[in-house]
């Protein structure tokens, strides 16, 4: 929800949270797919998603969660974090876009 606070939020932005918050989930497949322990995995994931942002040049402290969130699903769910993570990126990175760059805000008069 703090995209849609800021004043300004585009695509370019927009995109940059996308990538972020979708290798995050992937990550954290990825590494607990060849990775059994769960600490191990952690250890493993979290420093990477750090690099992620880093090469991305943004703070987006909802990045760490996505390894974890890995970890804990069930197991028919666990593969399927990447994609979910693409689903609910777009559409609600897609929705702040819209609404910042077509609908202004009202604005109250006396």
């Amino acid at each position: 929800m703090k995209s849609y606070k800021k004043p300004e939020y585009s695509l370019k932005m927009a995109s940059k949270h996308f990538l972020a918050l979708v290798g995050a989930a992937s990550i954290g497949v990825l590494v607990h797919t060849f990775l059994s322990s769960w600490l191990l995995s952690a250890i493993i994931a979290l420093p990477l998603v750090f690099v992620l942002l880093q090469l991305l040049r943004i703070k987006l402290p909802a990045a760490f969660a996505f390894p974890l969130l890995a970890l804990v699903l069930p197991e028919n769910m666990f593969h399927m974090l990447p994609v979910t993570a693409i689903l609910a990126t777009t559409f609600f990175l897609g929705t702040i876009v819209i609404l910042k760059k077509y609908f202004s805000p009202i604005k109250v008069t006396e």
